[in-house]
């Protein structure tokens, strides 16, 4: 079963917000295996959930659709927006426990991503912004960070998108890696990506961020056909100490960044209002987006940085020629990671540097990052209206 929990508070009584969803349920449930509940918050007068049941993945992913295309829905939709004080923040979850475990994932010819050894009955959790109905996005965090860790972009986009965020495996709430897991997590961070990919009901725009950046490459590279636009800010370049491992050459994270990743996650958990203020003194973030960063790194995995800290295969350059989608890179003005111009002739592909900018753009300097991104996504996708 699927669940989306909608929260939201009311701009209305509740007597007008229940007397809609009263005539809205029905068009809501109307292609069955679908339930619609509504609860009030005991604590917070206005606030609410919404809940939407579904009775599978094919039922969900088909619901998904008539969000998107169905008249009747998107009207529906637009009123309830009407009643809300702010847009909702949407979380979808897979329930796992209560149904006979699934068969083995049907993988496509060619198909790279990692064997299912029960991973896909461990499903990342999954946040929704925006606004149903609307084109849909799909953000990947990097590393420490979490699904969570968008809101200036997520409020930027509130009424132009459908957004949906993943917390990375081994990040956020989304489940811990087994001890097999971790010697092969590329694999199956990437596999993860390709998961929630195939089960979108149309092509995406796919947004990452740094280890976000380099997922969102690579299961583009696997998936064309399920991304619109491509945008990568500042993507992690694969880096390593080559290891023999048996008859193959694996790389390894150099213990300096595992030792310095961990080092600043026990720093935020010792004294997390210390870190807070680091963060309003050394950089131009914005509160809410410190405050998200905060909150994210107690739920970081401590195993994936110790011994999942690897990017995988070394590639690079030949990754970005190789790219069929339109792809826009937002680098800072000085980027090491970059890929170099001279060793990527593809036309699909299109650069800027934001001067002022570090490793996250968007939080460093996010008004030339909106401008560049909203710009390209404008040219490629159409205008939103």
């Amino acid at each position: 079963m699927i669940t989306l929990y909608l929260h939201g508070r009311a701009a209305c009584d509740a007597r007008t917000l229940e007397s809609f969803l009263a005539r809205a349920r029905p068009v809501y449930e109307a292609p069955g295996g679908i339930r619609v509940r509504l609860q009030w918050s005991l604590t917070e007068p206005g606030a609410f959930v919404e809940i939407m049941e579904y009775r599978d993945r094919v039922t969900y992913a088909a619901d998904q659709v008539r969000v998107e295309q169905d008249p009747a829905m998107r009207a529906l939709i637009d009123e309830w927006h009407t009643l809300l004080a702010s847009p909702p923040r949407v979380e979808a979850y897979e329930d796992v426990t209560l149904e006979p475990a699934a068969g083995p994932a049907t993988r496509r010819p060619g198909d790279s991503r990692a064997p299912d050894d029960g991973r896909a009955e461990r499903p990342l959790v999954v946040h929704r912004y925006g606004r149903p109905g609307r084109p849909r996005v799909v953000l990947l965090h990097g590393l420490t960070d979490a699904g969570t860790t968008w809101p200036d972009l997520v409020r930027h986009w509130d009424d132009d998108w459908d957004v949906i965020a993943p917390d990375l495996r081994g990040h956020g709430r989304s489940p811990r890696f087994t001890d097999d897991e971790l010697d092969r997590a590329p694999d199956v961070m990437l596999a993860d990506v390709l998961d929630l990919l195939d089960a979108q009901p149309a092509p995406v725009v796919l947004v990452g961020h740094s280890l976000g950046g380099l997922l969102a490459l690579r299961a583009a590279l696997e998936r064309p056909d399920a991304v619109r636009a491509l945008v990568l800010e500042d993507p992690a370049k694969p880096d390593g100490i080559p290891t023999r491992e048996g008859d193959r050459t694996v790389f390894v994270a150099h213990p300096d960044v595992v030792t310095g990743v961990e080092s600043s996650l026990v720093a935020t958990e010792r004294d997390r209002a210390a870190e807070v203020a680091r963060m309003r003194r050394e950089t131009a973030w914005s509160d809410a987006e410190i405050e998200a960063w905060a909150d994210s790194r107690p739920l970081v995995d401590r195993a994936y940085v110790r011994r999942g800290l690897f990017l995988g295969d070394l590639a690079w350059e030949e990754l970005f020629a190789a790219l069929a989608v339109p792809t826009l890179l937002v680098l800072p003005g000085d980027a090491p990671m970059a890929p170099r111009p001279d060793l990527v002739d593809n036309p699909l592909v299109r650069r800027v540097a934001v001067d002022g900018a570090g490793h996250c753009v968007r939080r460093d300097q996010p008004a030339a990052y909106h401008a560049a991104v909203d710009a390209f996504l404008t040219e490629h996708i159409g205008r939103r209206e």
